[in-house]
Parts: structure tokens; C-alpha cells; sequence
């Protein structure tokens, strides 16, 4: 049953993630007081991993060439850092639940410094908020039944972010500003991590999740492990 309560909170919540990015970053890329990446060169073999080959796969059906490609995307640091929360839905929905976990917190860092660059970041923050609950909603409840999972998962996103490297900085803003701005906004997250993952006990969590009437255990139907790269990732200059 909760498989089935997944999978249906997946089917419903990527379709919203997809047409949120897809808006904000495609059809008010225009608007100067939008948050965009566009002018950027593109990234290598990016046509691999466009939105336009992503949504082709999805809709025919090659799911496999689909979990290549989303990792693929994952592993470019020119990708929009928004679009990581469609990434995370679809790979959960896909069946890789472990790296769409991944995934979904490796977006919440890297949009950090993006919103705070914003000239309008109350906008992007609560797009980024709007992207926090509605794929928090799927992959939180799953990847919290195991305490330990949980932080492995996490903190090696938290640990990926910091080599992956981070586009040209965007509205004039001075490289030393912008370098710094992605230096604090890893540090705060990091910092929120281990105070809220680091004191978590495995047999006191269990204790708290089945009184609270959900699952406690090992992660369910994982699917595929996190690719060696994004364990111990080796970077390109």
C-alpha cells in the first residue's frame, strides 16, 4: 500500500514540478528580473540532456535511456539548479529512489546562492519553497525510515556540491561576489544538515517514525545506487 501511495504521489506531483520549472525558466526567461542561466555556453553533449530529449524519452517510454540522461544532467554544473527538483521526481518516480534522494537535496543547496542572487529573491525563494514541499513530500518520508540512509545520502550531496563548480554569475554581479555568495549559502546549508541529520539515533527515529505510524527500516526499493562519480566524484578544470 505505501508503495502504491508513492507512486501515486510521484505520478501527481512530477507533472506539477515539470510545469513550474518549465514556466519559470523557459516562458519568463525573458523577464530581466528572472532568475536565468540561458546565456551560458552549453554544457558537453547537453543535447543528450536537454529538456526537449528528456521530456521525448519520458513520453516514449525509454526509461532507461531516461535514468542515463537525468544522471548525466545531474552531473553537469552548468545545469539550471532549479531543474534538479524535476530530475529528483522523475528518478523517484523511475524507481530510483536513492538517487532521486540525492538529487532532490543536491537542488536544495545549489539554489541557495541562485535565489540570493536574484534582484527579486522573495520570488525565487518561494518558488524554491514551492519546489522544497512538493518534492519533499515524496522523497522525505521515504529515504526518513532509515536514519542512517538518511544522512549518507544527504551529506554526500552536501559533499558533491562542493567541487561540481557553479555558472558565471548572473546580473553584473562581480565574480568575487558571486564565488563568495556560493561559499556562504554552502557553508549555512551544510550547517542546517548536520544540526538536523548529524544528532539523529537510528533506534530512537525507528521508535519515533512507527509511533507516528510510518515504516521503519532499511530503504525500500532503493533501485539503482548512486553512481561511483557522485560518491567520490573526480572533477574537470
Amino acid at each position: 500500500m505505501k508503495n502504491l501511495i508513492y507512486r501515486i504521489l510521484a505520478g501527481t506531483i512530477i507533472l506539477s514540478i515539470l510545469i513550474i520549472v518549465s514556466l519559470v525558466f523557459i516562458g519568463i526567461a525573458s523577464d530581466q528580473g528572472s532568475l536565468q542561466i540561458t546565456d551560458q555556453e552549453p554544457a558537453m553533449n547537453s543535447d543528450t540532456y536537454s529538456d526537449e530529449t528528456l521530456q521525448k524519452l519520458y513520453a516514449e517510454g525509454k526509461y532507461d535511456e531516461l535514468k542515463q540522461a537525468l544522471v548525466s544532467a545531474v552531473s553537469d554544473p552548468l545545469t539550471n539548479p532549479f531543474s534538479l527538483y524535476s530530475y529528483s521526481a522523475t528518478l523517484f518516480e523511475l524507481g530510483n529512489r536513492e538517487q532521486a534522494a540525492f538529487v532532490f537535496y543536491l537542488a536544495q543547496v545549489r539554489t541557495r546562492a541562485y535565489t540570493q542572487l536574484d534582484p527579486d529573491p522573495s520570488a525565487s525563494g518561494a518558488l524554491r519553497g514551492a519546489l522544497n514541499d512538493g518534492v519533499g513530500q515524496i522523497i522525505n518520508p521515504w529515504v526518513g525510515s532509515d536514519a542512517e540512509s538518511w544522512k549518507r545520502i544527504a551529506f554526500a550531496a552536501v559533499a558533491y556540491d562542493q567541487g561540481l563548480g557553479y555558472p558565471a554569475p548572473e546580473f553584473g554581479t562581480p565574480k568575487e561576489t558571486w564565488e563568495a555568495l556560493i561559499d556562504a549559502e554552502r557553508a549555512a546549508y551544510a550547517a542546517d544538515m548536520e544540526s538536523f541529520l548529524g544528532p539523529l539515533d537510528q533506534a530512537t527515529h525507528a521508535i519515533q517514525r512507527e509511533q507516528n505510524g510510518l515504516y521503519a527500516g532499511p530503504l525500500q526499493d532503493p533501485g539503482e545506487p548512486l553512481p561511483a562519480a557522485w560518491i567520490e566524484p573526480t572533477y574537470l578544470e
